[in-house]
């Protein structure tokens, strides 16, 4: 899960989602985990095509603790915070996640291999953003266990929904979401942009009334 929305004259308020804040109630190995909540975030965190009803089916947080280090033999730690999200669930790694909400602009998110995995965990992720339905842009980028790659969404346009996946069900790890929400023009600079085209409408209507004329 996670641990840790493009056009002129809109601007941009961030918001950055983290798993840092949800609550781990099952251990495993002394690593703390538990399942994401759906509307975490204010999103809706989901398998791909099937939302959970109290909790996303595959959507996971895991502590990144001195356990977890201990335990897979690794030092990566959280990109921010002490928590990251995961493609885990009952029936083994999830392929395709999904988050989605409200109209919005993907700023960028950090993702990891999951370290010393049986079976080896994922060598690349694929974020693919999707508005009503279809597809806008997609990213994709090579990813390791030894640290966090960060998916620069600069340039991209508004979507209501990410398909998160790896193509290959292997384990990766999720940190740092960033979105933005497009803000509509303010009226008085729409009117200003308005007022902008009338001297060209008006040389276009004289242009008019002199043909009538000859």
């Amino acid at each position: 899960m996670a641990a840790g929305l493009a056009g002129a004259m809109c601007a941009r308020a961030s918001i950055v989602v983290g798993a840092g804040d949800v609550q781990l109630t099952q251990s495993y190995n002394g690593t703390s985990w538990d399942v994401m909540p759906t509307t975490y975030g204010g999103l809706t965190w989901q398998s791909s095509g099937s939302a959970g009803t109290e909790y996303a089916d595959n959507w996971e947080a895991i502590s990144l603790n001195s356990d977890f280090q201990s335990y897979y033999n690794t030092s990566l730690t959280a990109q921010s915070g002490s928590q990251a999200a995961y493609n885990g669930g009952n029936n083994g790694w999830s392929e395709t996640l999904s988050v989605s909400g409200t109209p919005f602009l993907f700023d960028g998110v950090y993702f990891a291999s999951w370290p010393n995995a049986n079976p080896a965990g994922a060598s690349e992720v694929t974020v693919r953003g999707l508005l009503d339905g279809q597809q806008e842009w997609s990213i994709t980028e090579n990813i390791n266990s030894s640290g966090w790659t960060y998916f620069d969404g600069t340039g991209t346009t508004a979507v209501d929904e990410l398909l998160i996946g790896d193509g290959s069900n292997s384990p990766w790890l999720m940190d740092t979401l960033s979105i933005s929400s497009p803000v509509v023009p303010e009226p008085t600079t729409i009117i200003s942009g308005m007022l902008m085209l009338l001297p060209f409408g008006a040389s276009a209507l004289r242009i008019l009334r002199k043909g009538q004329m000859v």
